[in-house]
């Protein structure tokens, strides 16, 4: 990897860290406090009472708000958390730290960047890979981290066929720790949706031979007629997306094996 390259991902990272940090100072967090204020510390807030609470800060007079009866985190989850994207994880990148910051993760880097692709970058236009971002973040934290990957999007289209996205997917897996427990939310574009079935039905398959590995299904959600939770383009959340986005995350992160840091 070029020096240009590292620079930039940690330029990336950092404003990541930068924005976590600011994220804990707002109003969400703020009133996600006043929430748990009201249970037993010992107890986790359920994504349930986080995301409504998430709802009323961030979405406002935006109109009903998602029901969502989900389970809790793992209540003794890896403290490390990290988060791999386009342009649909850096939308949702405050609402997603909240989120897993209050879900008991004292670390949470959510790295998301417009037009990103899984293994494909842009030096002229600053862009970098999903790959040259895991290889950096595999190299700087030897520590197993809970691993997110929501990239897919800007590929779809491009490649022929499953087999040609598998290699693609698995590429990604190969940079990755292989005892690290991952999940890799799934893909949609309006525009593209027989491509987003064949690269999903790929990581379907991919992700069966993993160990602690599980597939966040967005794909899903979107495709529900009463859903509305993308803007008109069809591909990035509205404010209601973003909080279904965070939760489909959540609930990926959830099945998987919780496995301390050394």
């Amino acid at each position: 990897m070029s020096t240009s390259t590292c620079a930039r991902i940690v330029t990336s990272l950092r404003e990541s860290k930068r924005l976590t940090e600011l994220s804990t100072k707002v109003t969400v967090v703020s009133g996600l406090c006043a929430l748990q204020a009201r249970h037993t510390e010992k107890m986790l807030m359920s994504r349930r009472t986080m995301l409504t609470a998430l709802a009323a800060s961030t979405v406002g007079a935006y109109g009903a708000r998602p029901a969502l009866a989900l389970p809790l985190l793992p209540p003794r989850p890896p403290k490390s958390f990290v988060m791999i994207g386009d342009s649909i994880t850096a939308g949702a990148q405050r609402t997603v730290t909240a989120l897993m910051s209050r879900s008991g993760f004292s670390s949470v880097i959510v790295n998301g960047q417009n037009s990103r692709r899984i293994d494909v970058g842009n030096r002229k236009r600053g862009l970098v890979a999903g790959t040259e971002v895991a290889s950096y973040v595999a190299a700087s934290h030897p520590s197993p981290l809970v691993w997110v990957i929501a990239l897919g999007t800007n590929d779809a289209g491009i490649y022929r066929d499953g087999a040609a996205y598998a290699d693609l997917i698995e590429h990604m897996l190969s940079v990755v720790p292989s005892t690290a427990p991952l999940a890799w939310i799934n893909t949609y574009r309006r525009d593209q949706l027989r491509s987003c079935e064949i690269l999903n039905v790929a990581l379907n398959d991919v992700l069966a031979k993993r160990r602690n590995s599980a597939v966040g299904n967005w794909f899903e959600q979107c495709a529900l007629p009463e859903s509305r939770l993308l803007s008109s383009d069809g591909v990035h959340p509205n404010p209601r997306g973003v909080l279904a986005f965070a939760d489909t995350v959540a609930s990926a992160v959830a099945v998987l094996r919780p496995r301390r840091e050394r």
